[in-house]
């Protein structure tokens, strides 16, 4: 596409970065920026937007023809009754919240309740319930949570599921009993607790060490590993996004996300976007592939989000409609001030037919970036800049305040290190905070070794050489991470953040 197509106005943030060789060949990157205040708390987060915006849309899921709609007013009591209920149970670290179910409004009331009685929440990937025959990743995690309370939206297809677990002890919460399991607590009853001294006692406690979830990695190699993510963490890592990309204000956010919740980037990243912005979240139940892909489609020709978030092979699934259907593309492009995609690469015939529809529709390319991170990272370390210039010709880097991404630039042979130094940061995995060096495997947690790479195609071959230390975004250096097998196909350089 020709340069002169005018790039959509987008305020970043100016990048401030040091980034030194050591003698050891490795580099160490720090940002200059330093972190603007912030709550470091979850529940307190979403009680801020509630009062910025009680009567703006927070949910909204497909109901038959429709939408189901929830505006945060709403959901601030159905949070607490919930969370008084987990109280109630004396729910905690060692007796968690397990959700086995899919994005939805439930799902994200009951996580929020967690967040704000500080009861970690563990969202477990779908695919371990209604794609497994035996369960195995199933049974792993639930053995290392011991779980309290597990919900599942409705029995009928997580039946087999249920049954090959021992919830001996746990308490099952469904939104509808399609299997007609006896002794099931229903999602409406556990809206009858009653907030009290206790609930607001639980919210005041709540630090930036407190536990906020249990995520784990995606077990693509081996069993998934359990992450820990603090209420600090996360409350961190969406005060560093809001830091950089200051054109967040400019506007009501506004997203339309298949992106599951039990991945950082579809939780952590965008989820929590959203609260952090008092923003809407319009949940597909589309996804990337034929039969899925149309559900897409038609949330996309009733919702225009603000910032469109996808993996390169949503992009590839939803581009063909988009070129054929004017009315489409111009619906999905009215108001995108940026197209993000992670996950991958975005191939550059992508890129370039991204840029060509939404010049047919708006007379304007839509700036489109990356980032880079893990969900030890809670996710983002890295944040790119969309520069003016084509895709294959220059992108740039931006920071976290308090961390460090490299800066690119245009010059090839500045394109060389900045192609060499992604493909890196692509395979090289961190401990980034004290909290998330380990998972407990008893009572007590105990620190262990993680090898999470953000590589979506990991082949086996030789392992990778970790940081002999590591930082949280926020700059704080954390345990060491130990060198495991990551799944890259070659040895890299390290990559230390200071």
């Amino acid at each position: 596409m020709p340069i002169s197509v005018p790039l959509r106005p987008i305020a970043y943030a100016p990048a401030r970065i040091v980034c030194e060789r050591g003698i050891d060949g490795a580099l160490r990157c720090r940002s200059t920026e330093p972190l603007a205040p912030h709550d470091v708390s979850l529940a307190r987060l979403f009680r801020t937007a509630v009062e910025r915006n009680p009567a703006g849309l927070f949910l909204a899921e497909r109901a038959g023809g429709g939408w189901s709609k929830l505006t945060y007013a709403a959901a601030r009591p159905l949070v607490d009754a919930l969370a008084a209920s987990l109280i109630e149970r004396g729910l905690s670290a060692e007796r968690p919240v397990v959700i086995l179910s899919a994005n939805a409004i439930d799902h994200a009331l009951l996580t929020l309740a967690g967040h704000t009685a500080g009861v970690p929440v563990a969202p477990i990937s779908v695919a371990y319930s209604l794609q497994s025959q035996d369960h195995a990743k199933l049974k792993h995690i639930a053995a290392l949570l011991t779980p309290g309370l597990v919900y599942v939206a409705d029995t009928g297809p997580f039946a087999k599921a249920l049954a090959a677990l021992d919830l001996a002890g746990a308490e099952l919460v469904t939104s509808s009993n399609g299997a007609n399991i006896e002794g099931v607590t229903t999602f409406d009853q556990m809206t009858q607790g009653r907030p009290g001294p206790a609930l607001e006692k639980a919210v005041a406690s709540i630090g930036a060490a407190t536990i906020a979830k249990f995520l784990f990695t995606s077990g693509s190699t081996d069993l998934p590993k359990g992450v820990i993510n603090t209420h600090g963490m996360l409350a961190a890592n969406q005060q560093q996004l809001a830091q950089i990309w200051p054109f967040l204000d400019d506007a009501p956010l506004v997203l339309l996300d298949w992106l599951p919740w039990n991945h950082t980037f579809g939780a952590n990243h965008n989820f929590n976007l959203v609260l952090r912005h008092a923003g809407t979240m319009f949940i597909d139940s589309g996804r990337p592939v034929p039969g899925l892909i149309e559900e897409t489609v038609r949330n996309l020709a009733e919702v225009s989000p603000t910032i469109y978030f996808n993996v390169p092979a949503g992009y590839a699934a939803l581009l063909p409609f988009l070129e054929r259907d004017e009315a489409l593309a111009r619906a999905f492009f009215a108001k995108l001030r940026l197209i993000f995609y992670a996950g991958a690469a975005l191939p550059q015939d992508l890129w370039e037919r991204l840029e060509a529809v939404s010049q047919r529709a708006t007379g304007e390319r839509v700036p489109m970036t990356s980032s880079w991170g893990t969900t030890e990272t809670s996710p983002l370390s890295t944040a790119c800049k969309t520069p003016s210039l084509p895709a294959r010709i220059a992108r740039r880097s931006a920071c976290w305040p308090g961390s460090a991404p490299p800066a690119v630039t245009s010059s090839p042979a500045a394109m060389r290190r900045s192609a060499s130094l992604r493909a890196i940061l692509r395979c090289v995995s961190t401990s980034a905070r004290r909290s998330s060096a380990g998972m407990r495997t008893t009572p007590a947690h105990r620190r262990g070794s993680r090898a999470c790479c953000c590589c979506p195609i990991r082949p086996r071959s030789m392992p990778m050489r970790l940081p002999t230390k590591a930082t949280s975004i926020s700059g704080s250096r954390s345990n060491a991470a130990r060198p495991t097998s990551s799944g890259c196909s070659r040895r890299r350089p390290m990559v230390k953040y200071w």
